[in-house]
């Protein structure tokens, strides 16, 4: 497993992208608290990651292209298919997308809290029918903090 870091605007995300690739393939896309380390790309690939992350920070439409394999439950994968039909934009709410899917508003948020590959399965892109809901496991701080700055990025208000 390979790791590339990408630093983000901090008006945006105040700490480091993580990601962990194999064989051009995403496995994992962590936000990390604080600043780690900058590198230069090593590959090929790298560079195509940095420049669509670059791309998505300039211009939240622009669409991401790359090969994504998260590991979960089958239900898990299921609602990140469905979160990735969300556009940058746009939102959904837990309760839609449980009906969706046949499940459970709870059942959604367990799913989009178990996500190994943030923004680019947009689970900031989902929210409770009377407000922003949660991220990453949590209702305050800087989880919310962060899930509305990227909504705001991508031209949301709630």
């Amino acid at each position: 497993m390979n790791r590339y870091i990408i630093q983000p605007p901090q008006q945006l995300i105040s700490g480091s992208i993580v990601i962990e690739y194999k064989d051009e393939r995403i496995f994992g896309l962590e936000i990390q608290s604080r600043r780690l380390p900058s590198q230069p790309p090593g590959n090929g690939y790298e560079e195509r990651l940095s420049r669509q992350f670059v791309d998505y920070f300039d211009d939240p439409s622009r669409p991401f292209s790359l090969q994504l394999a998260p590991e979960g439950t089958d239900f898990q994968r299921r609602v990140w298919e469905a979160l990735r039909t969300i556009k940058s934009g746009d939102i959904a709410r837990y309760g839609e997308l449980a009906w969706q899917l046949s499940s459970s508003p709870r059942a959604i948020g367990n799913a989009c809290r178990r996500n190994p590959i943030a923004i680019l399965i947009p689970c900031h892109r989902v929210v409770a029918a009377t407000g922003i809901g949660g991220f990453a496991g949590t209702r305050s701080g800087p989880h919310i903090d962060q899930k509305l700055r990227l909504l705001q990025h991508e031209g949301v208000s709630l």
